[in-house]
């Protein structure tokens, strides 16, 4: 098994600050920090999964236009 390397930005008190963060985040500002992330780029929505082949080849036509 390969050993894995962090990033030089990444440290042990780095690590822990992030898992503490998400770990004690409420449920509002989980969902909060989610909108934001996507806010300008992207939507999020459920779909059914036999819809899921058709939209992949939209998106890659969108992506490729």
């Amino acid at each position: 098994m390969k050993k894995q390397k962090l990033p030089k930005c990444l440290n042990r008190e780095k690590i822990t600050e992030i898992i503490d963060h998400y770990e004690n985040q409420t449920d509002e500002e989980a969902i909060k920090e989610a909108n934001e992330a996507f806010k300008d780029s992207e939507t999020v929505f459920s779909v059914p999964k036999e819809a899921v082949p058709e939209i992949r080849k939209i998106i890659e036509k969108y992506r490729h236009a």
